[in-house]
């Protein structure tokens, strides 16, 4: 015999069974759904912090390049300079005697046939990935009726196609052997050239 003071007042129902399960089960529910929502807010903000170091890169490259902007131009421009004289072409000391030679008759000057020695150690055939400045030089040795007919030729030359002609140093002495070329000028002059990377080098 079951003593009446042992029972519980009410017993569960059915319904209220349940209605304490799904309650159990909304709880464990709301809290996985705040965990979920606090890792994707924890992510969120790891990318949304990538994003603005990304755009202060960006923000301080982009500064950078403004400030380099006139530089580069003034590079381009003397790079487009180069290239018009066809110094970026490669080296042609044939080329350049022959348009000494005619340089010489326009100014009624006689000249021996200009011989170039170039440096060595830009001569070499290694391949590197930058361009190489190659100097070729020549000397002349003419004679002048006066001082003043020095400066014409030398700009005529430094004109000429094919290379960058820069005179290095001249000398003039006065020839009294001569009724005619009172001066005899001997100059040397560099003609340089600029020999670019190849192109599987420079990418």
């Amino acid at each position: 015999m079951i003593r009446a003071g042992l029972l519980p007042a009410r017993l569960p129902t059915a319904r209220t069974a349940l209605a304490l399960l799904l309650g159990g089960t909304l709880a464990a529910s709301g809290i996985g759904l705040s965990h979920w929502s606090g890792s994707e807010k924890d992510e969120a903000e790891s990318a949304l912090a990538r994003m603005q170091r990304q755009h202060a890169q960006l923000a301080t490259e982009t500064a950078q390049l403004r400030q380099q902007q006139p530089a580069l131009q003034a590079a381009l421009v003397h790079w487009k300079t180069l290239a018009a004289r066809g110094a970026l072409l490669p080296p042609a000391p044939a080329m350049w005697s022959s348009e000494a030679a005619r340089i010489f008759a326009r100014h009624d000057i006689e000249a021996e046939t200009l011989r170039f020695t170039s440096t060595p150690a830009l001569e070499r055939s290694v391949e590197t990935s930058s361009a190489r400045i190659l100097t070729h030089a020549a000397d002349i040795d003419v004679g002048l009726r006066h001082e003043g007919r020095l400066i014409p030729l030398l700009t005529a030359l430094m004109a000429a196609h094919g290379a960058v002609v820069l005179p290095r140093a001249c000398t003039l002495a006065r020839n009294d052997d001569d009724a005619v070329k009172h001066i005899q000028a001997r100059c040397r002059l560099d003609w340089l050239t600029i020999a670019t990377p190849p192109q599987d080098l420079a990418r």
